[in-house]
């Protein structure tokens, strides 16, 4: 249980962890320190921390105040809308286990308190609810008629049920078959708060009662499965909005949806990332593409980046399979074209190119042999030949014509135990048969990359196979594994890139309430097994990865997130910059960007970029004052625009790109240097303010900053940037760019503390990037690496063109430094006649001699003013000028039409460019020449004059 005190901005665990799950939370509305729980307990499991439990000290302690035993859970909990101290609950028996689940027994009941928990009293069919065992029931009081109360109970005959007098007695009011039709996985009433007769059921479709629960409508809307303006079904929560009951919101599988019409229309909740990945991979395509399947969403085919202005959205996402998502696999040779899964082994080749969804799924060796597939079947690609892949049953399919026909290369690979074979009566009092709980199936095969013919294979009953000559005989090797419990999930199997008789496997046995991580390192074609479990490591493997260039650096996925190790499993550490707590379903690694992709389960797809400098990463690199770690390639290319509308407002998610430029990773060390945690960054501050008492001041220390210089391979220093920079592993950008233009002058003087801004960006090639910060005794301490810019691969300009292009924006560039300088000059004569003026009318105020001759001087400062911002209006519009004036005519404006000409293309420039930049040229010059002319001549003499009056200040803008 969590509490949030501050609106949801930072939670507290206050309690009941050994529930392990909480179906409900009932709230007391006049005192916040008292709150229930209804307690579902351990799902997979038997346990005493099950059922209704209350805290009166806003979750310090809580009470058990309703139990019934071991195997039944609390479900529902519901305070009276009239009365707080009387309270409705429901108790649930159920258990799942991998191949089958039961729900009802005679454990479940629905019960009353009137005094707040203290004393219950248990409903029966004498009272009005069904005969015999019950399942899963859900309540719900009326806010808008005292007494009156629904409840919908799962029995052998489900039923909706009403009660008039506060559940004293109950009516069935609908007994129709498909009421409760899901009740294991959802089953939920809401009552209007307003109406006391409509009542909402929310199970696979969404249904309302305006009858007091007699007869019950589906919504047209949510709705299944054709693509349009309707909601997906299979829904899991509701919220009617107290004062405004057409304002709704439906929490089903496929996200959130909102209506304001009492569900006439709803709109579909776009921007929050929360899908449900089983699996995830990846191509090779520039910028390469990840695929995954949903939670009941379908599998999907998505950019990893977009060379557009917008970000990645919704849009760019592609739906190449309905149904619940699997393993998703492009075709090596093409990558607009796969195969797709969907529950139960239905198997298709999709092609983007045709529109085609073809059916592949394999066809038992014989007539009487009925084929097992697992709700998550196993695919692999083969490493060595782009048509051969394989497919999981309780025997190995390989298909050596993508998927056109198929021959069984391995015999029953599970333990073919019957007693496990039971998923055709699953569901308990509602039958639930959707091949969830299919089992003795392979459920993972992994190909070494290494080997032809070698093939690693797990079954969801614990068994681990591998060949060496592709398929002819078999080996079992898991029976070598010790400290694993039989029969336990093994989820993923990594064969090693580095030795075909390495192999790293996870084993998952959370089914059986067992939630302990197990990790093994395989070796010698299985003979060998070494645990690498370790304290660090929290919730059961799911995932598992070694890299590709270091065989030591291994990735791990686990149900509460992402695990690195950099010394071959011995120790592990939580990677959580930028991930929250997550389960970590699967990992994919794309080998030419170094990029590790993250399918998770319930927080969609994460992507760490660029993660190669974790190689060889020891504890000694985290004592360095500066070194980097790595560098990447910089890719170039022309961004467009992106599809659909630009402006989308708040209504639509959009994931970052790649950081566009070289990204550098580098190690930095030091006290002196933030701390990346905050509450370790507040230790260091508290010491170091401790340890100098002496520097205290109002002003906050200035902190180091890291200096970025690149050289071209002329040697030329084209870019210097300073980055702030923070204790550990850093990562900066540099955007390709060279140097900039110093902004021209403004109100507010520009901010170059950290470098000029980012100029043009530089042609294709290879340069230098050093790093310096220096020391606490103030030596630089300085690391270097050479990178690599790669131009567009979409571009059509020659390597001479694009240099061409690059020689005329510095042209342009040299003109527009020219500007800002021949403004400077201006605004700081500006400055200095009105200092002169007011040093004037100073002489002036104090009635000394001269004063016709000072009166003149006045008059011609007024005069030089006037003329200094008519120079100014040949340059540029002045800040802070009113309205929007026309502007075509000034040379900064020329200068930007040229650079833009230029610079929409990396091509050489094109005869009509050569126009607009000579245009520019000479506006350019033409008002530099009258700037020079002004001010060796009017002004010029005006400073004389000042000099001869006594007033003497000009000594900078004269001479520029």
């Amino acid at each position: 249980m969590f509490k949030s005190i501050d609106g949801g901005k930072t939670w507290q665990r206050t309690g009941l962890e050994r529930t392990e799950r909480i179906n409900r939370i009932a709230l007391h509305p006049e005192n916040a320190d008292i709150a229930y729980a209804a307690a579902l307990g351990t799902l997979w499991g038997e346990n005493i921390d099950r059922g209704i439990f209350k805290t009166m000290d806003g979750g310090k302690t809580w009470e058990k105040i309703l139990y019934v035993d071991e195997k039944t859970g609390g479900t529902d909990i519901k305070l009276d809308p009239f009365n707080p101290n009387k309270l409705y609950a429901s108790m649930w028996q159920h258990r799942r286990w991998p191949y089958f689940f039961d729900s009802g027994g005679p454990g479940s009941g629905l019960y009353i308190s009137w005094d707040g928990g203290e004393s219950w009293k248990r409903k029966t069919e004498e009272d009005g609810l069904p005969s015999g065992d019950l399942g899963r029931i859900t309540i719900s009081p009326s806010a808008a008629e005292r007494g009156r109360i629904y409840a919908l109970v799962e029995a052998e005959k489900s039923a909706m049920l009403r009660s008039d007098d506060g559940g004293a007695t109950w009516v069935k009011t609908n007994e129709d078959h498909n009421i409760a039709d899901r009740p294991f996985y959802y089953t939920e009433i809401l009552a209007d708060p307003q109406n006391a007769d409509r009542v909402y059921n929310i199970f696979t479709r969404l249904s309302t009662s305006i009858d007091g629960g007699k007869t019950f409508e589906l919504n047209p809307v949510v709705d299944c499965c054709a693509p349009g303006n309707t909601i997906h079904i299979d829904n899991h929560a509701f919220w009617i909005n107290p004062n405004d009951p057409k304002h709704l919101i439906l929490g089903n599988d496929g996200g959130i949806a909102i209506s304001r019409d009492r569900g006439e229309t709803w709109r579909f909740v776009r921007n929050l990332p929360l899908s449900q990945f089983y699996h995830v991979r990846v191509d090779n395509d520039l910028p390469y593409n990840i695929y995954g399947g949903l939670q009941d969403n379908g599998s999907w085919r998505g950019p990893s980046a977009v060379w557009e202005n917008a970000g990645i959205r919704n849009l760019h996402w592609q739906e190449v399979g309905f149904g619940d998502g699997f393993d998703t696999l492009p075709d090596p040779e093409n990558s607009r074209r796969g195969y797709v899964m969907s529950q139960g082994g239905m198997l298709s080749a999709w092609d983007l190119d045709t529109g085609e969804q073809r059916l592949i799924r394999p066809a038992p060796p014989s007539p009487e042999v009925e084929l097992r597939f697992n709700w998550n079947a196993a695919i692999a690609q083969d490493p060595f030949d782009p048509a051969t892949i394989y497919y999981g049953s309780q025997f190995v399919h390989k298909s050596t014509d993508r998927g056109a026909s198929w021959t069984a290369i391995s015999g029953d690979l599970t333990s073919n135990n019957s007693d496990w074979q039971t998923f055709r009566d699953s569901g308990g009092l509602t039958p639930d048969v959707t091949a969830a709980e299919n089992f003795t199936t392979i459920v993972s095969i992994a190909p070494s990359p290494k080997e032809p013919g070698t093939i690693w294979v797990g079954t969801d009953d614990g068994r681990v196979h591998l060949t060496r000559d592709g398929g002819a005989s078999w080996s079992r090797v898991d029976e070598r594994v010790r400290g694993v419990p039989q029969g336990s999930w093994v989820p993923m199997i990594a064969a090693s890139p580095h030795d075909a008789g390495v192999a790293f496997i996870v084993f998952d046995n959370h089914r059986r309430s067992d939630m302990r991580t197990y990790v093994y390192r395989v070796e010698n074609y299985g003979r060998d097994w070494t645990s690498l479990t370790t304290d660090a490591l929290s919730g059961y493997a799911l995932s598992i990865l070694q890299d590709h260039v270091d065989p030591e650096l291994l990735f791990l996925g686990t149900e509460f997130g992402l695990y690195i190790s950099t010394n071959s499993g011995s120790d592990w550490v939580r990677f959580t910059a930028g991930l929250p707590t997550v389960s970590v379903m699967d990992m994919a690694i794309q080998e030419r960007e170094n990029d590790l992709v993250l399918g998770t389960h319930g927080r969609s797809i994460f992507v760490l970029d660029d993660y190669s400098a974790l190689r060889d990463l020891g504890e000694a690199a985290f004592g360095q004052r500066l070194a980097i770690l790595n560098a990447t390639e910089g890719q170039q290319y022309e961004t467009s625009d992106s599809p659909s509308t630009r402006f989308t407002g708040s209504g639509e998610f959009r994931a970052e790109n790649r950081p566009y430029g070289v990204m550098i990773t580098f190690m930095a060390s030091g006290d002196d240097l933030m701390h990346p945690d905050k509450d370790a960054e507040r230790e260091r501050s508290i010491r170091r303010r401790a340890a100098s008492p002496a520097d205290k001041t109002d002003e906050p220390a200035k902190l180091p900053k890291v200096e970025m210089k690149v050289s071209n391979a002329d040697g030329e220093l084209i870019r210097t940037q300073k980055f702030a920079v923070h204790q550990g592993v850093n990562r900066i950008v540099w955007a390709m760019d060279r140097d900039g233009v110093r902004p021209m002058p403004g109100p507010v003087p520009a901010e170059l503390e950290d470098g000029l801004p980012g100029g043009i960006e530089v042609p294709a090639g290879e340069y230098e990037i050093t790093l310096s910060l220096s020391d606490a005794e103030g030596t630089p301490v300085s690391s270097s690496r050479r990178v690599l810019v790669v131009p567009d691969p979409r571009s059509r300009a020659t390597t001479q063109a694009r240099l061409e292009n690059y020689r005329v924006m510095r042209e342009l560039d040299a003109m527009q430094e020219a500007a800002v300088t021949a403004v400077e000059r201006v605004v700081n004569a500006q400055a200095d006649v009105a200092t002169a003026q007011a040093l004037i009318k100073q002489e002036q105020e104090s009635g000394g001699p001269g004063t016709d001759a000072l009166m003149q001087l006045g008059k011609q400062a007024a005069g030089i003013q006037k003329e200094l911002v008519n120079l100014e209006n040949l340059l540029r519009v002045p800040p802070k000028t009113k309205g929007n004036v026309y502007d075509d005519d000034k040379s900064i404006s020329k200068i930007g039409l040229a650079r833009y000409y230029v610079g929409s293309s990396k091509d050489a420039p094109s005869e009509t460019a050569e126009v607009y930049i000579e245009q520019a040229r000479e506006s350019l010059n033409a008002a530099i020449g009258t700037i020079d002319k002004f001010m060796n001549s009017d002004l010029l003499a005006f400073r004389q004059a000042l000099a001869e009056a006594g007033i003497g200040l000009f000594t900078r803008s004269v001479d520029g």
